[in-house]
Parts: structure tokens; sequence; C-alpha cells
């Protein structure tokens, strides 16, 4: 696992959104989405709740 994916991830859960997130850390979406989602898999859990919100 990459460290600068769990940064990126903390990036997003301290905005609180992705779009912003990926902003900030000049990365597409779909390129942070792809990190977090490798992240649940690693973990075989979900990383965010996106209905919680």
């Amino acid at each position: 696992m990459d460290l600068r994916f769990l940064s990126n991830f903390l990036k997003v859960a301290d905005f609180q959104n992705l779009t912003a997130a990926s902003a900030v850390l000049n990365l597409a979406p779909t390129a942070l989405s792809r990190q977090i989602r490798l992240l649940e898999r690693k973990r075989s859990s979900a990383a965010l709740c996106i209905a919680c919100a």
C-alpha cells in the first residue's frame, strides 16, 4: 500500500469532499476515487460512507 494513497485519503476526509480534495492534490477526481477504492479493497472494508453525509 502506498503511503501517498493514505495521505490523499486523509485530505478527502479533511475536506469531506472528493472534488475539492482532488483539486488541492492536483489529481483527477477519478484517480483519487480509484486510490480510495484500492485502499478499501486492501482493508476489505469501506473507507468512506457516501450515504452518511
